[in-house]
């Protein structure tokens, strides 16, 4: 069973543009992109919040963030 890959690209690419708009010069683009990855990551694994890889930052941080 195949998933729709438009689904994941197309909340990938809504994510890209909201937060790059937002986001002040002073946030390293690092951050944000390690915050993307694990937003879009946590879309396609279904885990919880608490599960995310330490690689994308905390937990609690990626969701307030995602949650603003």
């Amino acid at each position: 069973m195949s998933r729709p890959a438009t689904r994941f690209t197309t909340l990938h690419a809504k994510l890209c543009i909201t937060m790059c708009d937002e986001t002040p010069r002073s946030v390293p683009t690092d951050n944000l992109r390690r915050f993307l990855h694990g937003v879009v990551n946590l879309g396609r694994t279904g885990i919880s919040w608490r599960d995310l890889l330490p690689r994308f930052g905390h937990w609690n941080s990626i969701f307030y963030r995602f949650r603003r």
